[in-house]
């Protein structure tokens, strides 16, 4: 019972430490009690290592790293409420008419409009403003993200490294077998 449930821990442990991470394409070595060795777990921390400052493309990153390029977005726009716009119309039309009775004509026109925002009543500098607020929350919420992924790595990594003393583990298990093995013979 033990057994299983150590080996869907460990099967969770790995698939929290690929989303962590944020690589599908991580290579975990398989864990088979049986065959672990020194190597196999100086292997697995050296890939573990190469990975550590691979945070960019986990997804909650990069969300984060999306709502402050957002907000900057926000900003420009909100700015340009400030600036003249010109909006430029043209209109073309052409009418043949069989008849030569037919009052269609063809018409054509071209329009230019200019408009310049004299007073906003402050909605626009309050836009911006609001605009430069919601960019510095998007900024400490990345800040925040950036650091909950990398404690939740260094916890992970935390149990990786206590986990892998994995003699004292091989034998406790090999023990529990053998227990488990004279129950079953004695009844």
């Amino acid at each position: 019972m033990d057994l299983k449930r150590e080996k869907k821990s460990i099967r969770v442990n790995r698939l929290k430490l690929r989303h962590l991470v944020g690589l599908d394409n991580i290579e975990i070595p398989n864990i088979d009690l049986e065959l672990i060795d020194e190597s196999l777990i100086s292997d697995m921390r050296t890939i573990i290592d190469g990975n550590r400052d691979n945070f960019e493309k986990n997804i909650r990153i990069m969300e984060s790293e999306a709502e402050v390029e957002l907000s900057k977005q926000y900003i420009n726009s909100a700015r340009s409420e400030h600036l003249p716009s010109v909006n430029l119309n043209a209109q073309y039309s052409k009418i043949e008419a069989d008849s030569a009775v037919s009052s269609l004509e063809n018409s054509k026109s071209i329009t230019i409009q200019l408009q310049v925002p004299i007073y906003t009543g402050g909605a626009t500098s309050s836009k911006v403003t609001a605009s430069k607020l919601s960019l510095s929350s998007a900024k400490e919420r990345l800040s925040q993200v950036e650091d909950e992924i990398i404690e939740d790595y260094e916890e992970n990594l935390a149990i990786f490294d206590s986990s892998s003393n994995h003699l004292i583990y091989k034998d406790a298990l090999n023990s529990c077998r053998r227990v488990s093995l004279l129950h079953r013979e004695r009844f």
